[in-house]
């Protein structure tokens, strides 16, 4: 499957038991099923990679690089990828000017710019539609990780004078 980027490409694959196999699976699903399955991943594993990773940042007491007045920096950010000379599904026209699509990211310290939430977004999407309620998934992160709480309250009254 190496160098291939089409799901139709796994029919080749159907009838291989060592690729079957070697992959710890009874059966190679069909191009639809592969599909499927794979648009499945981003709402099983974006909430265990997210939860996953503030565990990491606590158990491993990651000290934060601050700025004024020794608040921790949230950066957020909306960042345009350009997939002008690509087919790829819903993208569209930057406010870059090229086509693409138009990701939220947020990442905390000021050094270091750990990831806490990213959102993937079509390229014609203006940057703040959905952005209070990407905030809030930003904040509910926030909580698990206990020594950031004052930035999320900090971060919250800046917010509701915004809204």
């Amino acid at each position: 499957m190496q160098g291939k980027n089409d799901f139709q490409n796994i029919e080749e694959y159907r009838g291989d038991i060592f690729f079957s196999e070697a992959l710890g699976i009874n059966k190679v699903p069909s191009a639809s099923r592969l599909r499927q399955r794979l648009d499945m991943i981003p709402i099983t594993a974006t909430k265990i990679i997210k939860e996953e990773s503030c565990k990491l940042l606590n158990k491993n007491k990651v000290k934060l690089g601050t700025c004024i007045d020794e608040f921790i920096p949230l950066d957020i950010d909306v960042s345009p990828f350009d997939n002008s000379n690509s087919q790829k599904e819903e993208i569209g026209y930057t406010y870059k000017k090229f086509m693409g699509y138009a990701p939220i990211f947020a990442y905390v310290g000021q050094d270091e710019g750990y990831l806490v939430n990213l959102e993937l977004r079509n390229g014609k999407q203006h940057c703040q539609k959905n952005t209070p309620e990407f905030l809030k998934k930003v904040f509910s992160i926030q909580k698990k990780l206990p020594n950031l709480l004052f930035v999320y309250a900090w971060i919250q009254v800046m917010i509701h004078q915004i809204i």
